[in-house]
């Protein structure tokens, strides 16, 4: 096994565990119980003659009525602190119009209740995350030359359009010594952009990972693709890649959170990317995340002055360590037998 560790910082922030939803109904259960106790006479004038007097019924009336104007914004306010591209649209400026040349559109059905999600991805070519073939035409790609896929899970507010460009982060140290073309794929969660009229759910994000996954992979057969992925997206890979097993030729997780229970497989390598600074989800996470792997060849990046969004940072932190782990795992498994 080949592991890279070091200390956890002692930075400490919030993480995705924390319930949200439970806080949104603490705080309707808390206004009720102060409206009780600073009417409770009126409650035990009710309880002693079985009758409602007016005054209370009124209060009563006006807690519900409050109530009801108060539920519906609460709720919007828990849902956008976890998954605020749910409520606000975001990196919207970043999906291609009709005429750009950068990617290709498509859809995928989900087989968990028929929807179709629209996707997106980019056929990245060199060093420079703008180094694309146009329009991801595998014809403009020189005969001879293999294209490799990539399946991008991105965080929380990302969009399948943007995901695509930041794929290119996990395979630029590959493309400046090599000449490769890697396929990133990569699709909005229901409820982003150009999705978000689908509700959203653990249950949906899951299931839609492993059908685009499927779909990549009928695109590519006889080929294991490349999983990368990051904050929220690492939830879903998790699961991905214990219902792929070894299909997979590597995985990435950066910044994952410990509260999954699913980890890849002994046979896939793994990297776990974490920062010390991270303001989302703390270092420990990341820590017990890679402990939990079962991989035999898996990494463990920790930069103590990264932040949430530093992935380069976390992979450049590893350097040839990376590049060896890199050509090993996910090019070297990359065929199937």
């Amino acid at each position: 096994m080949i592991c890279r560790t070091s200390t956890v910082s002692p930075f400490y922030s919030m993480s995705p565990s924390f319930n949200t939803y439970g806080v949104f109904f603490f705080i309707v259960f808390l206004y009720g119980s102060i409206i009780a106790y600073y009417n409770k006479s009126d409650f035990q004038t009710m309880i002693s003659t079985r009758a409602l007097p007016l005054t209370a019924f009124k209060k009563l009336f006006t807690f519900v009525v409050v109530y009801v104007l108060l539920m519906y914004p609460l709720f919007r306010i828990a849902q956008a602190s976890i998954y605020p591209g749910t409520v606000v649209t975001l990196y919207a400026e970043i999906r291609p119009d009709e005429a750009s040349t950068d990617g290709s559109e498509f859809t995928f059905t989900s087989t968990l209740d028929g929807t179709v999600m629209n996707a997106y991805h980019q056929i990245h070519s060199g060093p420079d995350v703008n180094t694309v073939v146009p329009g991801a035409d595998p014809s403009l790609v020189p005969e001879g030359e293999e294209i490799v896929p990539v399946v991008f899970l991105g965080g929380n507010g990302g969009s399948g359009w943007s995901n695509a460009r930041w794929g290119h982060d996990f395979v630029q140290r590959y493309l400046e010594g090599d000449t490769k073309y890697f396929d990133v794929y990569s699709f909005s969660y229901r409820g982003y952009e150009p999705n978000e009229k689908h509700g959203i759910s653990e249950n949906k994000v899951v299931a839609d990972s492993i059908d685009f996954v499927n779909y990549v992979m009928d695109k590519f057969p006889n080929r294991r693709p490349i999983i990368v992925s990051h904050s929220l997206g690492t939830g879903p890979t998790s699961a991905v890649s214990a219902h792929f097993d070894d299909s997979l030729s590597c995985v990435v997780f950066g910044m994952p959170f410990s509260t999954m229970t699913q980890t890849a497989q002994e046979d896939v390598p793994v990297v776990v990317l974490s920062a010390g600074r991270d303001e989302l989800i703390a270092p420990h996470h990341q820590k017990s995340m890679f402990e939990a792997v079962a991989s035999k060849d898996k990494l463990f990046s920790f930069v103590e002055e990264g932040w949430h969004m530093d992935i380069m940072m976390a992979i450049n932190a590893l350097g040839e360590e990376y590049d060896e782990w890199f050509e090993r795992g996910c090019m070297g498994r990359r065929i199937m037998d």
